[in-house]
């Protein structure tokens, strides 16, 4: 039986519709390891500051150089970003991404493209900055994710590089000194 979960939370009565919706909403959230640590008071002003996003396969969700100022947290599907075509991460169901834009004012230093069709939903730097007092642990995952993240792209960046001679350390083996010395 195919039914809408639209048509049937619009016959329900103002106030049952709204604990329904939250309760779905939240079972939702509660599958993406970035809210697990969400408090539970919290939870109600988080879930609409929560707004839904779709991308189709081959979809430029971010482009390289643009500046947004949302998080990008993926219910389905899955993505990767890329830098000079050349892909950088995989994102997958409960992954996020576009969080070195929201700590940060600058551009986004890789694409991120839609490899399938995908559900998401988005969470706006100002929406972040109103739950942080009550939810301390967003700033620090977010922090950290972009820290790693950041090692990672440049590790494969420089490999990259290497690789194809791009880099001044391209006529030197992995590994050579960078002063061309001795080492004595």
């Amino acid at each position: 039986t195919v039914f809408s979960e639209g048509s049937i939370l619009s016959e329900l009565p103002g106030p049952l519709r709204e604990d329904v919706a939250e309760h779905i909403s939240a079972s939702i959230v509660r599958t993406v390891p970035l809210f697990w640590s969400v408090p539970r008071e919290v939870m109600p002003q988080l879930l609409p500051l929560l707004l839904p996003a779709h991308a189709a396969p081959s979809d430029i969700v971010i482009r390289k150089g643009s500046v947004t100022s949302e998080l990008f947290i993926l219910l389905d599907g899955h993505c990767i970003s890329f830098d000079a075509e050349v892909p950088l991460q995989q994102f997958g169901p409960g992954d996020f991404f576009g969080e070195a834009a929201l700590l940060e004012k600058g551009a986004h230093a890789a694409s991120f493209l839609a490899v399938t069709f995908v559900k998401m939903l988005t969470l706006s730097k100002r929406a972040c900055l109103l739950l942080a007092p009550q939810w301390a642990e967003l700033a620090q995952e977010l922090s950290s994710t972009c820290f790693l993240r950041d090692r990672e792209d440049g590790a494969r960046r420089r490999q990259l590089d290497w690789a194809t001679g791009r880099s001044e350390d391209s006529q030197r083996a992995p590994g050579a000194a960078a002063d061309g010395g001795d080492g004595g």
